[in-house]
This record gives C-alpha cells, structure tokens and sequence, in this order.
C-alpha cells in the first residue's frame, strides 16, 4: 500500500530538504502536501488524504503539541511522528501522550526515519485488511441469508490492480456434516477450517473473508492481486487441505469481477456451481468448467426398482441396484444438486399407488441439502427405500406389515395430538405389548421414535413453507414445551429449527433450474 504523508514545519527549507533528500518513492511513500503551522496543517487534513503527519514541535502560533492533540480528536486514525531539534524529555513525554507514535530529533536520521515508516505501513495495512475482511463478512452474510447488503461500504475499496472473487468451498472429512453428525461435531470442523482457509487465502497481497453457509460449506470474498494466476491459490490452499489425513475440498469459483454491485450473480454462480464438485476432475473449478448432464429418464430409472417394490429383496440386492444408479449419475455428469433432484422425483414416482406413503427424505425435499457426496446421497436415499423393499415374505409378515401401515397412518393423522402407544394399539386392535415389540419388528424403530420423526417432518415443512415462530411450530406439530422441541429437532436433524429454516430459504433461492421435461 502506498503511504500518503503530510510534512508540517514552519520553515520552508526543512520541508523541501525532507521532500528532496529522502527516498520516499523507493518507501512505497506520496508526499501528500506541506504546511507550515498549525492551523494549515488541519486545512490540509481536511481536503486531502493524509495517513501520516511528520510534523515540527515548535512552530508560531499552533505548535506541533497542539496540532497532536487536535488531529487526535479530529482524526484519531492519523499517524503523528514528532520532529524536533531539542532534545528534552518533556516533549518527547507529552508527544507520546497525545497519541504520537514516534519523536524524532533533527537532524533526522534517514534510516530511523525509514523504520519508523515501515513499522506505520504494516500496522496501517492490518488495519485495513481486518476493516476489509469485517465488511466483507459482513456483505457474505448478507447475501447468504438473503438480506440486503451493503455493498459501497468504503472499507471494500480495492487497491489499484486489483479484483474480485466469489469462492463457495466444500469439504469431505472427519469432521464433515454427515446426516448423523452432531450440530457441536458439525460447527467444530467447519469453524476449524474457516480460519484457516481464510489463513491460507490472505497470502502474497491477497485479502480474502471467509463465512460458514452451512455444516460443511464455505463462502469466500477474496480481492485478489492479479500478481499470478489466481487458481493457483486457490489451488494450492486445497492442496494444503487434502494433505490432512482423511479431508478432502473442492472450490468453485466465480468469474473475476471489480464492481461490487454485481456480487449476487458472481455469488449465485459460485453456490450454484458447487454441487457439481463430484464429477469434477480439478478440485478448484469455476462455473463455466461444469459439464452439461446427459439426462437420464425417471421412468426408465424406476422400471428396476419396481420388482424390489412388488416382490421384496434382501438389502444386497437393494445395495447393488442403488449402486448402478450412481454409477449413471457419475457417467452422465451429474452434480450433487442434479442428482438429488432425480432422486426426489424418483421416490415420488415409485411411492405413487402405495396404500400407504412412505414419510420419504427425499419427497420431503430438504434434507439432501446437508449431504456432503454420492455416498451420503447414497445411504439416504438406501434408508428411504429399505422400508419398501425389505420384508419378511410371508404371510404373516405381510399381515404384520398392513396392521404397522395402519397405525402408521392413524400417528400420521393425529401427531399433533398427545398420542401414547397405548392410544394407537387399541385403534388397530392389538394389546400394547405386542404393539411395541410389532412396530419395533417392522419399522427396526420404537413407538416414540415414530412419532418424533412424524413430528419433525411436519416441523420441517412449516419451517420451510410459513412464517410461523419457532415455539408456534412446535405446538403445531405436538411439543408442549419449546425446549423439548428444540431438542428433539437437534436430535433428528443434527441442526437447530433456526439454522433448518436459513438453510431451506437459501435451497430455494439456488434451487437449479429444472429439466425435468428433458427427463420424461
């Protein structure tokens, strides 16, 4: 950064020795102006963009000390270095009272007058960097919840030769957001990682802010110096990444911008990109790099599965056939977001003219959004269709299978009301015993464990769909007490009811555009 430096000395001939003698350009220092007391100096500061004031201690009229003292209350984010040729303490005391950062004795010595200037430079140039990486946190925040944001902040202004960055990040590790990761598991490993990859960013003149969007995303505005070719930061930060056992990351980056006003679209071109990470060859990638999908038919992708429905199937089986499909997925280049959507409308399709609809992850629409892979698409989409398709195969098994449907049902009908095992066994003509060890045996999950996942799936989408308060919410789906709600919410979601609804406002805003005419 370049140093703007005011001289003030009521004799001329100081100012032009200290203008012409010093090396200023060779410091990365503009001489900004002379004045030659007081009272002229605070005119200079007023119309012109000063960072440093090299300023005599007696002079007529305002002296140095009184000038300190003002630009310290006028302009405490000035620097003052204090010249003088007496060389008593008193002054030197008071100088360094008012705020003085330095007193120097004339004549000055050019090399303590350099040191002086580089110590200035680098606190000035933290300050604005941790003033840039506040506002643009801030601006991130913004556009990730879908709030107004302010975008000529002045502490956002780039150096000359400089540019901007949308980066949206995805990790895959240890301390990812699986769907049965805790929220504390969760926000510990991705509030690791926010620091240190805006650490590695914030490198060679770079100024990067970086903001957790979600359990295992990351959102960056980075200002880059146009030094080198930026992906090779990038790159090398998620180099630095997958070197940590077990982790690995992909960006997808926005295009190169300098106008902040047209950040949202280099922001949805980056979030909207980033599902696209598992069938992308380079982990640092930009939106133009993705692959168009060669799209795959629903009906002819559900044509295998139906047998498995009708007939039922060991989990191997279920495995293998669920296996194939991603294998189509990954060979016709689709996206995590792509896939997901297939995958709605496929379970929507098999479940059509079923006596009784599966609460499905995937119809519900919300929860693949914390899926990190394949993998994780993968086993929910398995634990989605298991309940189809693996039963007992007999006759009995059946009949079991129909009074569980039925009960399943009638909690479905009536999860808002304060429903007891009881209540539904004798609704379906059974002794409460042996409700729980049959639902046990068919669904693999106790009563209240039912009942919960019913509630929180209805929870869910009022979170999504209404503006109801969040202790509103849960009343309506049979929580008494909103603690209790909250807990069990975390429980089953891994996320708090807050966070789920950010989290399904922002699905929606960066939903993909469908092509699902394409499909059928």
């Amino acid at each position: 950064m370049e140093l703007n430096v005011l001289i003030v000395d009521d004799e001329p001939i100081v100012c032009k020795g200290l203008r012409e003698t010093v090396p200023w350009d060779k410091w990365g220092v503009r001489i900004a102006g002379e004045a030659h007391d007081g009272e002229e100096a605070l005119e200079a500061l007023a119309r012109q963009d000063v960072d440093l004031i090299l300023s005599d201690i007696r002079m007529p009229g305002m002296d140095g000390l009184e000038l300190s003292r003002v630009i310290s209350e006028r302009f405490p984010a000035k620097r003052i270095v204090m010249l003088s040729g007496y060389d008593e303490f008193e002054y030197a005391r008071q100088a360094l009272r008012l705020g003085v950062r330095d007193y120097l004795l004339k004549p000055v010595d050019i090399d303590e007058l350099m040191l002086v200037i580089r110590k200035i430079r680098h606190e000035l140039a933290e300050e604005r960097a941790e003033k840039w990486r506040t506002a643009a946190c801030q601006l991130l925040s913004a556009l990730a919840v879908g709030e107004k944001a302010v975008f000529n902040h002045p502490d956002l202004a780039l150096a000359p030769g400089m540019s901007y960055r949308v980066m949206a990040g995805i990790f895959e590790g240890p301390t990812s957001a699986s769907p049965s990761a805790g929220e504390q598991e969760r926000d510990g490993g991705i509030g690791r990682w926010t620091g240190k990859v805006e650490e590695m960013l914030n490198t060679g003149g770079n100024l990067a802010a970086v903001v957790s969007i979600g359990p295992n995303r990351l959102l960056a505005l980075c200002a880059m110096n146009g030094r080198s070719d930026d992906r090779t930061v990038f790159r090398r930060m998620t180099e630095t990444v997958r070197r940590q056992p077990g982790f690995r990351m992909w960006c997808c980056l926005s295009s190169s911008f300098r106008g902040l006003d047209g950040i949202r679209e280099h922001y949805r071109e980056a979030v909207k990109g980033l599902p696209a990470f598992p069938v992308m060859e380079d982990a640092v990638y930009e939106a133009a790099d993705i692959p168009e999908p060669e799209w795959l038919s629903i009906p002819e992708e559900a044509g295998p599965f139906r047998p498995l429905i009708e007939l039922g199937c060991d989990r191997d089986t279920l495995r293998n056939r669920v296996d194939g499909l991603f294998d189509r997925f990954r060979e016709r280049r689709y996206g995590l977001d792509n896939a997901a959507a297939f995958l709605r409308q496929l379970e929507e399709m098999l479940c059509t003219g079923l006596p009784s609809p599966q609460a499905l992850r995937f119809a519900g629409g919300r929860d693949v959004g914390l899926c990190l892979s394949y993998d994780e698409l993968k086993a929910l989409f398995i634990r989605d269709l298991e309940p189809l398709v693996i039963r007992e195969g007999t006759s009995a098994g059946v009949e079991q299978r129909m009074l569980v449907d039925k009960a399943l049902r009638y909690m479905k009908d009536h999860y808002n009301k304060d429903l007891r095992a009881t209540m539904v066994a004798s609704r379906i003509g059974v002794s409460p015993n042996y409700f729980s060890q049959l639902i046990k045996k068919v669904t693999g999950k106790h009563f209240n464990d039912l009942l919960h996942e019913i509630r929180i799936d209805k929870a869910k989408q009022l979170l999504a769909e209404t503006d109801y308060r969040i202790f509103q919410v849960g009343r309506l789906v049979g929580y008494k007490e909103y603690k209790y709600f909250v807990q069990m919410f975390k429980k089953l979601t891994a996320v708090s009811p807050t966070r789920y609804r950010m989290m399904a406002y922002q699905a929606e805003r960066t939903e993909p555009a469908g092509k699902q005419g394409d499909w059928e």
